[in-house]
């Protein structure tokens, strides 16, 4: 008798386990999960990394804005999955640039590749040559395009009312503040990004995918460092202007870096 009670005590314990356990498998979620795929166009760059954000305050000028997204993803160059396109491109000449221009290596690479192309063939003349070599507008090639399928996770339950992709400025000049330059935002097609559409997550609304965003490697850029916060002119002591790598002391007072 005794040892029947003790199997049926046992037997008890291990059903409350395993109702417990299968409440919390599908009980009610602790955190959010946004998906998408990136379509990219452009060059990759030659430095600075690439990353997508969810932000709940998109609006720089916002009192309240920080710069720190509530989660985000870094994406490499070797993850993404290359395709060509329909549609032509233009490849200039590395001479063709001013001098001092940062050409992106992806850009060099495919010049170099389509001089590797029309080595030995006989049907281009000097004259044509000569045109490709010198065209500032460069010679037109296939378009091809990049894609990243990307997964945030861990995000809180609010409303976020930016989801972009983009490049962060290496330049330590430049802080959260000013160091990202917006390729791309979902709701959004061209610069500037200003408004992009929100996303809102709950309890109820915790997985949310086909948030696709199209992001343009070219806008790859700096900002103007006048744009860093706080505003150099707004600082009147030395010590606390030096604090700041955009600005810098000069004899009339706190100025932005030139």
């Amino acid at each position: 008798m005794k040892h029947t009670k003790i199997k049926i005590t046992t037997l008890f314990i291990f059903a409350l386990l395993l109702v417990t356990g299968c409440e919390d498998n599908t009980g009610t979620p602790e955190s959010a999960t946004i998906s998408g795929t990136i379509t990219f166009t452009g060059y990759w760059p030659n430095n600075g990394n690439i990353s997508i954000s969810a932000m709940e305050i998109w609006n720089f000028m916002d009192p309240e804005y920080t710069g720190i997204p509530s989660g985000y993803k870094l994406i490499l160059e070797s993850q993404v999955t290359t395709f060509v396109g329909t549609g032509t491109h233009y490849v200039r000449n590395p001479d063709a640039y001013p001098d001092g221009t940062d050409i992106p290596q992806s850009e060099l690479d495919e010049w170099n590749a389509f001089l590797s192309s029309i080595e030995g063939d006989t049907s281009l003349t000097g004259e044509l040559l000569t045109d490709i070599y010198l065209d500032l507008s460069g010679v037109e090639l296939a378009d091809y395009f990049s894609t990243f399928d990307y997964t945030i996770s861990n995000l809180p339950f609010s409303v976020f009312n930016g989801i972009a992709v983009s490049w962060t400025n290496p330049d330590t000049n430049y802080n959260s503040s000013c160091n990202q330059s917006v390729l791309g935002g979902y709701g959004a097609v061209s610069p500037p990004f200003m408004t992009l559409d929100s996303v809102v997550t709950s309890t109820t609304n915790h997985e949310l995918s086909g948030i696709d965003i199209s992001a343009n490697l070219n806008n790859a850029y700096p900002n103007p460092i006048a744009m860093c916060q706080p505003s150099c002119a707004t600082i009147t002591e030395p010590d606390e202007c030096e604090e700041h790598n955009h600005c810098e002391w000069t004899a009339d007072g706190c100025s932005t870096l030139e």
